[in-house]
Formats: C-alpha cells, sequence, structure tokens
C-alpha cells in the first residue's frame, strides 16, 4: 500500500512541472509566412501587388524553437495600408482597388474615424493554411502597408503539447526576412514613420508583415 501511495503521489508531482520547454516568459510567438508579390520598391497606377500567405498547419514557434501543429486556428489576419507621403499620414486602403475571391473570408471592414482594415480569416483545407488576394493601384504617394495577425485576439486557443495556459501570439514573416524596403520610411515627413520604426524595427516593422513602397 505505501508503494502504491507513493506511486500515485509521485505522478501527481510530475503531472503538475513543466517540461524544458514551457519554461520560457511571455507568450507563445508563432511565425506565419507571407509573400508581396512583385518585390519592387516602385509601382506604377494600374500595376498589380499580389500578398499571398499559404503554410502548413505545422507551425514554427520562436519561444520553444519547434513546431505545433494548430488545427482549424484562428489566426486573425488584417492589411493595413497607410499613405505616409504627407504628414500626418492618413488610411490608404481606399488608394487601391481591393481584389478578393468572393469565397475569401477577407474583406474591408470600415472602422469609425475613417480607417478601413482589409481582414478575416485563412481558408484551412487539407491541413494548409491560404489567404490571397490583389491590390491595384489607383493613387501616387509613398505608401507603408502592414500584413498582421492578432493570435492573441482569442484567449487560449488549445493545441497539442501547449503548456498550461500560456498565451498565444504570432509575427508575420513577409518575404522570408527581406528588407522590405524599410528604409523608404526616412523619407516620410511624419514623424511616427520616419523615426518611431527604427527605435525597435523587429518588433515595430518586420514583426507584423511591414512594407514600404512608391506608387507614381
Amino acid at each position: 500500500m505505501k508503494i502504491v501511495i507513493f506511486l500515485i503521489a509521485t505522478v501527481a508531482v510530475f503531472t503538475k512541472c513543466d517540461p524544458k520547454e514551457c519554461q520560457f516568459g511571455g507568450a507563445y510567438d508563432f511565425e506565419i509566412p507571407a509573400s508581396l508579390l512583385p518585390m519592387q520598391d516602385t509601382f506604377g497606377i494600374g500595376d498589380t501587388i499580389t500578398i499571398v500567405s499559404s503554410f502548413s498547419d505545422d507551425v514554427y514557434e520562436h519561444q520553444t524553437d519547434r513546431k505545433y501543429q494548430l488545427v482549424d486556428f484562428a489566426f486573425f489576419p488584417a492589411t493595413l495600408i497607410k499613405k505616409i507621403s504627407i504628414n500626418p499620414a492618413i488610411d490608404a486602403v481606399d488608394d487601391f482597388e481591393v481584389l478578393i475571391d468572393s469565397l475569401t473570408n477577407y474583406s474591408i471592414v470600415k472602422y469609425s474615424g475613417g480607417i478601413n482594415i482589409i481582414e478575416g480569416e485563412y481558408k484551412y483545407e487539407q491541413n494548409r493554411y491560404f489567404l490571397e488576394f490583389q491590390l491595384v493601384a489607383k493613387e501616387k504617394g509613398l505608401f507603408y502597408l502592414e500584413q498582421g495577425v492578432d493570435i492573441s485576439f482569442i484567449k487560449n486557443q488549445e493545441f497539442e503539447g501547449k503548456c498550461k495556459d500560456d498565451a498565444n501570439d504570432g509575427r508575420v514573416n513577409m518575404n522570408n526576412g527581406a528588407i522590405n524596403n524599410i528604409d523608404m520610411l526616412k523619407e516620410s515627413p511624419d514623424p511616427h514613420y520616419r523615426e518611431w520604426f527604427f527605435g525597435n524595427p523587429k518588433e515595430r516593422f518586420y514583426k507584423f508583415g511591414g512594407y514600404c513602397f512608391y506608387v507614381k
């Protein structure tokens, strides 16, 4: 009986202990790949820009340096476009014709204050996530585009191997680590873009899938 009690107690202790990979601070930090094509710094009126994000449900996570299978997960992707060639910068979704497949759960959402964001969710089929849409340039200017995700919007989404109730977060890797014309921010008359982003470009620009370009 003493042996049985000891074994039960031992199992209870070990089930309460976190594995080594759970010993990290902050939230899970999943990396979502995306591409802006063609990768160039200048477009013309009428040119088409394609944004695509396609990846397996085995998603890489930075804190634990491993992949987790995220089945039918809510990533809450969103696209923000700002015209930064003026001060202050303004919302610029209306400077582009937005082409989205009618079967895709992604659309322009108009918020109070005149801010328009393209947002929705990935299509999930056969263990893959997929999102693609096009922007056709209609107006000239210097633009900043942000292709982000908001995984933390739904609290405590579960997945196999998750530690306790740790929060989930994520970042978008735009164009596989390319610099994405970040130096163009310095050409903006708006100090938020000209200066603030360079205080921590990793967290303020690259984490949110930042990309800069001219339309001339």
